[in-house]
């Protein structure tokens, strides 16, 4: 699908609010969402997972989208969703003016960001606190899938950032279990 046509699709959808299916070039199965947002970079979704609940958001590169259609079974996962009392979340309050604005809004507003760089590093992602961004790097305090707290950050390149996740259950569940890191001891 043309690029062009891709972000109208995403403006149009925006506007209609409605349940689309998006796929993405690094994912297998497409994913189910609201878009909220559009950035000049990314696009800003509400997601509804597989138990058709609404789980968090996710930022994901425009231009990693292949394809923007209407959820073939759109009346009925909103009747799911209406029947469950589930409200489509509000935007939350997080800029997507650039990858490290995004970031670190993001960072202001969730207790954890997950961030994913599937070129560099397929199938993984990192989940923390941001202890620094800029437009070059992004500087990651990490929480094991043990809920430990790394002792040093990761250093990532925000270049390679093809995906940002917050508010979901997995990193709630993280947070809740690890709590917030301890202060970064000053490097010597």
């Amino acid at each position: 699908m043309e690029k062009k046509n891709i972000r109208s699709k995403l403006v149009e959808a925006r506007t209609s609010r409605a349940i689309l299916k998006l796929r993405r070039r690094f994912e297998k199965w497409p994913a189910q969402c609201v878009v909220l947002d559009l950035g000049p970079k990314f696009v800003l979704v509400s997601c509804v997972d597989e138990h058709i609940r609404f789980n968090g958001f996710e930022c994901i590169r425009v231009e990693d989208i292949r394809s923007v259609q209407e959820h073939p079974s759109a009346s009925f996962v909103e009747a799911v969703l209406s029947k469950r009392g589930e409200r489509r979340p509000k935007k939350p309050r997080v800029s997507l003016r650039s990858t490290s604005a995004l970031l670190s809004s993001a960072n202001r507003a969730f207790p954890l960001v997950t961030v994913q760089t599937d070129l560099v590093h397929p199938d993984e992602c990192f989940i923390g606190r941001v202890v620094k961004v800029n437009p070059m790097w992004l500087s990651l305090l990490e929480i094991s899938p043990q809920a430990k707290w790394e002792r040093r950050p990761t250093i990532l390149r925000v270049g390679q950032i093809t995906r940002i996740e917050f508010g979901d259950g997995y990193s709630a569940a993280l947070h809740l279990v690890g709590g917030d890191p301890q202060p970064l001891k000053p490097s010597r």
